[in-house]
């Protein structure tokens, strides 16, 4: 006799109905029995542990939930039972996997909109990867509220990422992402905003690309991420999300009012990208307040910025707005520690015809003699020389590529891959300027966000070997300029992310000389080509100046 003959009475009556059949295609069409064969089904279910029972047990689970249970569809024990269920027509773990899925969500869709709500809710607070898929699948299917958390946003953008990396996508579940796809991203913005650290940002562009968000529409979502921000490194995420989406001048002076706020946070990197672009395009009280915003930057290059900025308009149309600016501009114009800002302070007021008390610049004080090289060359510049390759330049294209195309996301174990085969000499310059070859032609990678190896602390020399090993780096990782720059340098206008790849090469130029000198970068390498064609261009663009420093800090111009 049965240990448990109510379980057994359940079986019976699980067997009677066909439910050992059950398929993607007939499980709601299979027959769930009279209201008594229920009644004494469900009581049998949930009488004791099914570990031992002699059916598949994926199925019981099945025939569970159509026939009402309540309390055991939590995701952790659906996701045991569903373990067992076996689909014979197929040896493809993938579709076994789909099918599997696609029977859970059927008839648990069945079931209602609230049984359904009450699956979404458990597999998002238990955070089981396995359920949340089908958590999905069920918002999709009952079009069901997104879910205002984070955890399951989270793993939307990793469940559209996996799905559309795979070699042959699956129709079903690209129709899955497309659907809902603007809505899942407009709460992703709205949850992750301030932190900017979500996975929907590397999503964006894809959705832009395949027509399931308008980029204008991607732009707006962005401008909201930025305005919302709370930190300087989740400023810059957004506005290289914008850049990835290539906002046009016209589309940053049309976001002015909302950017202005963003300005006065003083953030260095955000006046650096917004700040020639927004000043050029306003007038009047709006120019005025721009450059209110502006001058709260802390640093003297930044300051300079939005003076030079401000002086390409010949007059401020406005005279209150004029006014409002004297105080502000009397303040930098006798700053007697910062001559340079200074003297354009004093400039601008000229110009404008600005009402301000200003006194003469004192004379320049002795200039100090700056030593080239901070850390001595031998500390900084590996000897890699006579190194053999001993990797697939495929193996290094991909972990650039990971770094290049999500950045923040794989930039810690993409960097820590690299140091370490630097520090074992298994790749060498050479090897790096292949894969720049063949990165530079992939649309979706940032020379930006390669550079962020190279961005070090150049005083914190005693960290070399730890987790800073930037200076290693570059004797192995200059190609990343050398061919970015060249590559920028075909380019009718230099493109936005060579700001990124200028400030690197500026931060390591006396390192970088010497190297050619030594004959450590090769003599065509050292000519730098296409930066002379950056500094030529007529462009506004920073970029410009940034080429004319490099090339004299390189001593190609004097």
């Amino acid at each position: 006799m049965s240990e448990n003959p109510k379980l057994d009475e359940a079986i019976a009556i699980f067997k009677k109905l066909g439910w050992e059949s059950v398929t993607a295609e007939n499980i709601l069409q299979l027959p769930i029995g009279t209201a008594e064969e229920r009644r004494i089904a469900l009581a049998g279910l949930k009488s004791g542990d099914w570990s031992d029972v002699n059916v598949n047990r994926g199925a019981l689970a099945l025939f569970a939930i159509r026939i009402g249970i309540n309390g055991l569809h939590e995701p952790e024990w659906l996701s045991v039972q569903m373990e067992c269920l076996d689909i014979e027509d197929t040896k493809d773990p993938d579709a076994k996997e789909e099918q599997r899925q696609e029977m859970l969500v059927a008839a648990i869709a069945d079931r209602g909109v609230e049984f359904a709500a009450k699956f979404v809710a458990w597999s998002i607070k238990t955070q089981l990867l396995w359920n949340i898929d089908e958590a999905i699948m069920l918002v999709d299917r009952l079009n069901l509220d997104i879910p205002q958390n984070v955890n399951y946003i989270g793993h939307w953008a990793f469940y559209v990422t996996h799905n559309l990396s795979r070699k042959e996508e699956s129709p079903r579940r690209v129709a899955i992402i497309k659907r809902r796809f603007k809505e899942h991203i407009a709460v992703g913005v709205t949850l992750k905003a301030p932190d900017g650290k979500s996975a929907e940002l590397a999503i964006v562009p894809i959705g832009v690309e395949r027509g399931w968000l308008e980029r204008s529409e991607a732009i707006d979502m962005a401008i909201i991420g930025l305005d919302a921000a709370s930190h300087p490194s989740n400023r810059k995420l957004w506005l290289d999300l914008l850049d990835e989406l290539a906002i046009s001048d016209s589309e940053i002076a049309a976001h002015t009012d909302t950017l202005i706020p963003i300005l006065a946070t003083g953030d260095q990197y955000v006046l650096n990208r917004l700040v020639p672009t927004l000043i050029a395009n306003a007038k009047g009280a709006q120019l005025a307040e721009l450059l209110i915003a502006s001058f709260s930057v802390k640093t003297k290059k930044g300051k300079q910025l939005v003076l030079k900025a401000a002086l390409k308009h010949k007059h401020i149309d406005d005279e209150a707005a004029g006014l409002t600016l004297a105080s502000w501009l009397e303040i930098f114009a006798n700053d007697a520690e910062d001559r340079a800002t200074a003297k354009l302070a004093q400039q601008l007021i000229v110009q404008w015809n600005i009402k301000a008390d200003i006194k003469p610049i004192a004379p320049a004080k002795e200039a100090v003699e700056i030593k080239p090289m901070t850390t001595p060359f031998d500390k900084v510049w590996l000897d890699n020389g006579g190194v053999v390759t001993t990797l697939y330049d495929e193996m290094i294209i991909v972990t650039l590529k990971d770094l290049g195309s999500f950045g923040k996301k794989y930039e810690y174990s993409s960097s820590r891959v690299l140091q370490s085969y630097i520090a074992s000499k298994q790749i060498c310059a050479e090897t790096i300027r292949r894969a720049m070859h063949a990165l530079l032609k992939i649309p979706t990678v940032s020379p930006a966000k390669l550079m962020r190896p190279l961005e070090g602390d150049l005083d914190k020399i005693e960290l070399i070997g730890t987790a800073t090993c930037s200076f290693v780096m570059i004797s192995v990782l200059w190609p990343m300029l050398t061919e970015s720059i060249k590559a920028a340098g075909t380019e009718t206008k230099p493109p936005v992310w060579v700001n990124s790849v200028l400030d690197a090469a500026l931060s390591y130029a006396p390192y970088l000389k010497e190297a050619a000198s030594r004959g450590l970068i090769p003599a065509e390498d050292a000519k730098w080509q296409g930066l002379s064609a950056i500094a030529a261009s007529k462009s506004k663009s920073a970029a410009v100046d940034k080429a004319k420093q490099l090339l004299v800090a390189l001593e190609l111009q004097s």
